[in-house]
């Protein structure tokens, strides 16, 4: 370190320092900062009130994280080793900002005013809350606990391979933790950027303040004067209050289903080691070029992206590409919502579990089948056979997969390991594919065993064609998820299944298109001699589902 580069340091770590004990101790003392509030005015009962918004607590707070980042950056090692992966959620920090801005927003324009007068109107009832509530409180709240929670997971990670270990080195503020896993005792190693895990949670948290704000803002603005004709301040190229607060829910709806797709879209990247006794997990999400480059197992292991790695290529996979499961997660969100617009074919409940079902269906097809679309994933044989790397090509999203002292692999020859371990079986589900199609099978029970029993006669072929039809339409894509078969690379290590979907080979002497079809079919049939009793399962567990929604409804019924 050089004179130059001492002095900055000093210099930034003091002035970090300095900003931090500032911050505290007029945090501590309760001081106000002269000018740092908003004056606004709100109308009470015919009477106009005067009040601030003080931003005093959220300077403070940004001098303090300034602080933070100068004493972090003093402390830093002059120049990164090249292995460091720099990790920050950009998404969930960018979603945060965006919730966060449209809470104040509302905040300042509505008020928090419960009861009186207002010029826009009132929320829920006569003289109820203010529209800060329906169309800013929500997104406040969760935009303030996302930027809470960027502010801590700033990461560097850095993975070294030793002669006999593997150094895994996590870097983050408040605390450091470091792990050595013996080579000898890795069995398999992923890399893949391809899962969302639990982040399907935020379309349940969102979804139903996202429907009913679409739902009523269309309907202010399709019809004002049902809402009122009070003045409107926030957007004043509109005529009234009914179009008002029409723009400012779906304003609200437009940025909150926004911020769900980009946090739920935008993956991270995970690091699976799997040894002779546990499993570990690393995620993180890459900032910059530099370790979205790094961001493969090839320079993981080996410290090298393709050039001079070990070893010797044996094969090249192609990719299968699937768009059913894009299709049925679309038609999912279509019939939700044009049974709504129409008000046939599913209930309010039904309808709810459509469109969830529909977005996380929709975006794990995304994520994780149409990035296989023209893509190939090269088998690279190390040690004589006995290891194996499998990198993929994409550029958007990863599935590299390494592979020592596998007895499934090293028993073949290289030039068969690729054909001797493919196979045609179910698609592998998750607990959430289990639980939305099971969700789905019960409310179409639920709902479909009063209208079967209730409609007269007479209206029964009417009923017939209006709602079975969707509903047998729904349950046929719920079917055609849980029994969708696949032509699979595929490697079993205990409770760990690893998979790299295989594009079937044509079959010679026909059309493309005809190929298609009679692959296609051909896994069915594939998959029905091979794994039988898993189908059946499958199928009696969505029998089930339905069977239990039925039951619900008749007890509901009658008791």
């Amino acid at each position: 370190m050089d004179r130059i580069d001492f002095v900055k340091r000093i210099v930034g770590l003091g002035t970090g320092a300095t900003l931090i004990v500032i911050s505290v101790l007029m945090l501590l003392s309760g001081t106000r900062i002269p000018g740092a509030y908003l004056d606004y005015t709100i109308s009470i009962g015919g009477t106009d009130k005067d009040f601030q918004l003080d931003l005093t607590l959220f300077i403070y707070f940004v001098i303090m994280f300034i602080g933070l980042g100068a004493v972090m950056v003093a402390l830093k090692p002059s120049r990164l080793p090249d292995s460091v992966i720099v990790s920050y959620p950009v998404s969930r920090l960018i979603a945060g900002l965006l919730l966060f801005a449209m809470g104040v927003f509302f905040l300042v324009e509505y008020g928090v005013e419960f009861g009186g007068y207002n010029d826009v109107g009132n929320w829920f009832f006569l003289g109820g809350f203010s529209m800060f509530f329906p169309t800013g409180a929500f997104p406040l709240l969760v935009g303030a606990i996302l930027l809470v929670i960027s502010a801590f997971t700033y990461m560097k990670l850095n993975i070294t391979r030793t002669p006999d270990h593997l150094v895994i080195d996590e870097m983050r503020f408040p605390r450091s933790m470091s792990v050595k896993i013996p080579l000898q005792d890795i069995q398999a190693m992923r890399l893949t950027n391809g899962r969302t895990g639990m982040r399907f949670l935020w379309v349940i948290l969102f979804i139903i303040p996202v429907y009913f704000l679409y739902v009523d803002g269309f309907s202010f603005i399709l019809n004002p004067d049902l809402y009122g004709m009070g003045t409107c301040g926030i957007f004043p190229f509109m005529d009234g209050a009914g179009e008002c607060v029409g723009l400012a829910y779906l304003l609200s709806a437009t940025v909150q289903l926004a911020c769900m797709l980009l946090i739920v879209i935008n993956s991270h990247y995970t690091i699976e080691i799997v040894t002779t006794d546990k499993l570990i997990e690393i995620p993180y999400y890459p900032i910059n070029y530099k370790s979205l480059k790094r961001s493969n197992l090839a320079h993981v292991l080996f410290d090298d992206e393709g050039r001079g790695l070990p070893g010797e290529p044996v094969a090249s996979i192609k990719q299968a590409g699937d768009v059913k499961r894009l299709a049925c997660g679309a038609l999912f969100v279509i019939i939700g919502i044009a049974s709504r617009v129409f008000y046939l074919w599913a209930g309010e409940m039904l309808r709810f579990v459509l469109l969830i079902a529909g977005i996380i269906i929709f975006v794990d097809s995304m994520k994780n089948d149409l990035k296989f679309v023209n893509s190939r994933v090269d088998v690279r044989a190390i040690d004589e056979g006995r290891g194996y790397l499998l990198s993929g090509t994409g550029w958007l999203f990863k599935n590299d997969l390494y592979f020592q002292g596998v007895r499934q692999l090293s028993d073949c020859r290289k030039e068969d390991v690729v054909a001797a371990n493919m196979k045609v079986q179910p698609r592998k589900l998750s607990i959430i594919d289990h639980l939305l199609v099971t969700a789905i099978l019960f409310f179409i029970g639920f709902q479909g065993f009063p209208v079967g029993l209730l409609v007269p006669a007479s209206m029964a072929g009417f009923m017939a064609a209006r709602v079975g039809l969707v509903i047998l339409t729904c349950a046929a894509i719920a079917l055609a998820i849980m029994l969708n078969p696949v032509h699979v690379f595929k490697v079993k290590l205990g409770d760990c299944n690893f998979q790299v979907p295989v594009k079937m080979a044509a079959v010679q002497g026909v059309s493309p298109l005809v190929s298609l079809f009679i692959n296609f079919f051909r896994k069915y049939k594939m998959a029905w001699q091979t794994h039988r009793v898993q189908m059946l399962w499958r199928m009696a567990e969505m029998a089930i589902a339905a069977g239990v929604g039925m039951l619900v409804s008749a007890i509901m019924l009658f008791v």
